[in-house]
């Protein structure tokens, strides 16, 4: 399988088991990669259900995130929540608008999800993101 990263004007072309096995890899100029942003192009790995997965796995990603050419919503990436600075990270409180709380909590790390509640409901949940 083969990953293709371009971002800031360069490009990343390498074989995946090449790059798990910590082979160097070659980063060139490219007139085609974007100045500003991050596409990531994957062929021929076989992540099962990755089209219906995807949105869950980047809903808190801080930067926005496209699959196939379209915007995914990131419900709780930062900019879209109202976070209180703690020493830990940022903290969003469900039901400090409308009253109605959770017990449930989602911790973010880097835009990924390290711990959630086995049941819960998304849009009624508490949400940290951790300080790198």
């Amino acid at each position: 399988s083969r990953c293709i990263v371009k971002s800031r004007g360069q490009c990343a072309d390498f074989d995946t088991a090449a790059a798990l096995a910590r082979t160097p890899i070659d980063v060139t100029e490219s007139a085609e990669a974007p100045t500003e942003g991050t596409q990531i192009e994957l062929h021929g790995v076989d992540l099962p259900d990755l089209a219906s997965r995807i949105a869950t796995l980047c809903a808190g990603f801080p930067v926005p995130v496209c699959f196939n050419g379209k915007p995914l919503e990131r419900p709780h990436a930062p900019e879209h929540l109202a976070l209180t600075a703690t020493p830990v990270g940022g903290l969003h409180l469900c039901g400090t608008r409308d009253g109605e709380h959770s017990h449930d909590t989602l911790v973010y790390l880097q835009g990924f999800c390290v711990l959630r509640p086995i049941y819960h409901r998304p849009e009624r949940a508490n949400v940290l993101h951790l300080d790198a």
